[in-house]
């Protein structure tokens, strides 16, 4: 049994799936509307920067991130002191240069598995320049 990486752009039909899962986030981030409200909006048409694993057709984990420009005329090269609300509302704006990494997340079943052991790394990965 092998695990597939693939985006979500290509395998959409695991979108309700993904949502579905329990996630991995910490207690505290559930309580953030600002970055709740923001994170639908901003995954949903950047579906090629979501990964999903699968094994025999069956969702395993998933991970998330979104572009963002950093670095632009009137922001400095730092990430913003306000969080990964102000990368989400920046995501919103425009020009994605840079990845931010979001979620990653093994299904139950493939936590503590080799599954786990080999996260795809995604995050913090310089997207290609349109």
């Amino acid at each position: 049994m092998a695990i597939h990486i693939t985006t979500l752009a290509e395998r959409p039909e695991f979108i309700g799936t993904v949502w579905e899962m329990p996630d991995s986030w910490p207690k505290f981030m559930d309580h953030d509307p600002i970055a709740w409200s923001l994170f639908g909006p901003v995954v949903q048409p950047h579906r090629d920067y979501a990964v999903i694993a699968t094994e025999d057709d069956v969702l395993v984990g998933h991970g998330h991130s979104v572009p963002f420009a950093l670095n632009l005329p009137g922001r400095g090269p730092e990430l913003p002191d306000t969080g990964w609300d102000q990368i989400l509302i920046r995501c919103l704006r425009g020009d994605p240069r840079l990845q931010a990494g979001g979620n990653r997340t093994p299904a139950e079943q493939g936590r503590g598995s080799r599954f786990a052991s080999r996260r795809t790394g995604v995050s913090n990965k310089r997207a290609s320049p349109s």
